[in-house]
């Protein structure tokens, strides 16, 4: 297959030559070009009078720009966590060196075909042509793949720059206003002109790119376009007077289109999006990537002006490629699912690389549809996601405050548990500290009081007992101000203890949690390559290593940083012991308890599967407790 374009200044007609025995058979692409565009074929001179550019040559665009840059890559990259980038996300092993040139093979190929010329040995040239083709299509493939290969290079090296949007205002405004009504929830899209040697030339590609992106606004793309504000004689050549343009837009997320197009010159022929995700106040973050387009071999004598309109198509094609990517990273880091279904027919749904785009942003969309599954709790993402990790490793629970990280095994690899009661594999989130004294007592004040549970009530707040550290005053629950405790310790952070079985159920319910089961607790202890403590194997320094060995006190939480496990939970092996949802005798209404205490002196006691049984009604100065929430695994795959 063979193909022909015919490109003027004033429009684009792509014509394709599909050879079948020898005959050229033209065939339009599947859009239709208005009435009043003039089809021009080979040898024919009229010119063409563009009226409008029809919503399929977006689609036509979408998809070149689309073979020429790592979309998924730069969405993944874009989808992070305040734009941070991990180099192996990209999967970039080296630099690939391919020639452009004619390759010898390739050389030799067609001086047989010259010999073969007086054969009349059809089946024999059909297969020369064909071996011939072959070559062909290799080199494109190798050309693209350099580019993108250039692009993820790029990639691997943005820097992430925060900067206060005051610090940046220039002395005369970029845009043509000084306040701009823009919608907080969408992506705003700022198109500047592209700087090159013709202003009027620099003009109409950025119009065109425009024009196309308010095509896929209108095709599903939630994006807020402006087009036309940079200030007359203004060009946009650098990142500082990008993101400067987004004092203009407080509270929103934007990205600037902007570059430089001289296809003569090497290296100047690239488009800029620079992205800047709000923080607060004037403060934001941002990143550009370049998208460095190949030139390619400079034009043969008459063909300067196709030439310079195919570069400019690329240039626009890539542009208008990576906004969609953009826009869902805008969404992802909202945890909101990018709606792109109308892009995705926009392109083809049965196109390779839409089918493609699906597969890779499918697991970039689990957590935020997680996150919408889940009723009863709020978890917020602090950590990135990627296409193989759509966990995140730690989040925040909004209820509590707590931060909690995700049970992994030892390859970092999200671990499953059977739950017998729904039938179902889960992953499970942990607290990473015990449940401190400050977070009981907002639950005791939203929950209207000291309640019973069991015939209990839920925390035993009488002052015959170690550690009573909340009172109630006139209602109203606090930490106790009349207790001493050792020098420098604040009595909110310190786990809470004296609570029931009961009580601390009932805190998980109300903060959307559960308590652990004993495998999960135990795998939340594990340590890196194995042993029997959360630090490893040592455990004759048990008591230097953790908060136990016969003291008297508790302390903040982690602060025994060694007393840490391989997912990152503190005081698992010291401290305070911990209630689990396991019986330890149902008979006998005995609960599970799992890990060691400030009061230990064995080193049987700290190791992390010890545990040991106590009465669900019980209260203990030295229990406490610690929450973990449960996501089936099969939750938000489509």
């Amino acid at each position: 297959m063979g193909g022909l374009r015919a490109v003027t200044r004033a429009g684009v007609v792509a014509v394709f030559c599909l050879v079948v025995g020898g005959v050229g058979v033209f065939n339009l692409l599947s859009w239709s070009a208005p009435a009043a565009t003039e089809i021009v074929l080979p040898g024919q001179a009229a010119a063409v009078a563009r009226k409008g550019l029809p919503v399929q040559l977006t689609g036509a665009l979408l998809r070149e720009g689309m073979r020429l840059i790592p979309w998924a890559s730069l969405l993944e990259v874009n989808a992070r966590a305040n734009f941070t980038v991990r180099l192996q996300s990209l999967g970039v092993t080296g630099q690939f060196e391919v020639s452009t040139g004619q390759s010898d093979d390739e050389r030799a190929l067609v001086e047989a075909g010259k010999r073969f010329k007086s054969e009349t040995n059809a089946i024999l040239k059909q297969q020369l042509l064909v071996m011939i083709d072959t070559l062909k299509e290799q080199k494109e493939r190798n050309r693209l793949l350099r580019e993108q290969t250039r692009v993820a290079q790029h990639l691997l090296d943005l820097q992430i720059r925060a900067f206060d949007y005051q610090k940046w205002v220039q002395e005369e405004a970029i845009l043509r206003k000084k306040e701009y009504s823009v919608p907080v929830d969408k992506l705003v899209v700022v198109v500047a002109d592209f700087s090159s040697g013709n202003q009027d030339e620099g003009r109409e590609v950025a119009d065109e790119i425009a024009h196309h992106l308010t095509e896929l606004s209108r095709n599903g793309l939630d994006i807020h376009v402006l087009n036309g504000e940079i200030r007359p004689g203004v060009a946009v050549r650098s990142e500082e007077m990008a993101r400067d343009i987004g004092r203009h837009f407080p509270g929103t997320d934007f990205v600037v289109v902007w570059g430089s197009m001289s296809p003569r010159t090497v290296g100047r022929y690239r488009p800029h999006l620079t992205c800047v995700q709000y923080v607060k106040g004037a403060k934001a973050a941002s990143v550009t990537t370049s998208i460095n387009l190949d030139p390619g071999e400079l034009p043969e004598k008459g063909k300067a002006e196709a030439y310079q309109r195919a570069c400019y198509e690329r240039l626009i094609g890539a542009t208008c490629a990576a906004i969609p990517s953009l826009y869902a990273a805008y969404q992802i880091r909202r945890d909101k699912v990018p709606q792109l279904s109308g892009i995705f027919k926009l392109l083809g749904d049965e196109q390779p690389e839409t089918k493609q785009l699906k597969a890779k942003l499918l697991p970039l969309t689990r957590w935020a549809k997680v996150s919408s599954a889940l009723k009863a709790t709020r978890l917020c993402r602090l950590s990135d996601i990627s296409s193989d990790r759509p966990f995140p490793l730690r989040v925040v629970n909004e209820k509590d405050g707590s931060l909690m990280a995700l049970v992994t095994d030892e390859k970092g690899e999200p671990r499953k548990f059977y739950n017998e009661a729904s039938k179902k594999q889960e992953y499970v989130y942990v607290d990473v500290l015990e449940t401190t004294v400050s977070q009981f007592i907002r639950f005791l004040n939203a929950s209207g009081g000291n309640k019973k549970g069991g015939g209990h009530d839920w925390l035993y707040m009488k002052s015959d007992v170690p550690h009573w550290d909340i009172a109630e005053e006139k209602g109203t629950f606090i930490e106790r101000p009349d207790a001493k405790r050792k020098e420098g310790i604040v009595r909110g952070r310190l786990p809470v203890t004296n609570m029931s079985w009961f009580g601390a159920v009932a805190y998980c319910e109300w903060a959307g949690k559960s308590l652990p089961r004993r495998e999960e607790w135990q795998a939340a202890a594990e340590p890196q390559g194995g042993g029997e403590f959360p630090w490893g194997k040592d455990g004759a320094s048990f008591a230097r290593l953790c908060n136990a060995g016969n003291r008297d006190y508790h302390l903040h939480g982690g602060s025994r940083p060694r007393d840490c496990s391989r997912v990152g939970c503190f005081d698992m092996a010291g401290n305070v012991a911990e209630w689990c949802a396991d019986w330890f005798d149902e008979k006998a209404g005995k609960r599970m308890v799992m890990g060691g205490h400030c009061e230990d002196t064995e080193v049987a006691n700290v190791k992390i599967t010890a545990k040991k049984g106590e009465y669900q009604t019980n209260y203990d100065w030295k229990i406490g407790f610690r929450g973990v929430v449960r996501i089936p695994v099969d939750l938000g795959q489509d």
